[in-house]
């Protein structure tokens, strides 16, 4: 999954991973990957990391596509930005 992670999300996400698995806190982010044949889609990762005995870590979680959320949130801040410039008038 890292290798698809696009460059400017890409240090950003190692470092939160790396923060998550020292800490053993849970780990949540958003950010962006890019798909062969798909192209630039929006990803919610959650998962909790778990230390074992030998000293590896597993991680319990799941990735979601939040592409349209993501186009949604960002049609409700322009359009809200177009009617505060209207009143603004």
């Amino acid at each position: 999954v890292l290798k698809l992670v696009v460059p400017e999300h890409f240090q950003r996400i190692l470092d939160s991973i790396a923060e998550s698995a020292a800490t053993l806190t849970p780990w949540h982010e958003e950010y962006e990957v890019q798909i062969p044949g798909r192209g630039r889609r929006w990803i919610e990762g959650y998962s909790m990391p778990e230390r074992l005995p030998d000293g590896g870590t597993i991680w319990h979680g799941h990735l979601n596509d939040i592409t349209e959320r993501k186009q949604y949130e960002q049609a409700l801040v322009a359009a809200r930005a177009a009617e505060r410039a209207n009143l603004a008038k």
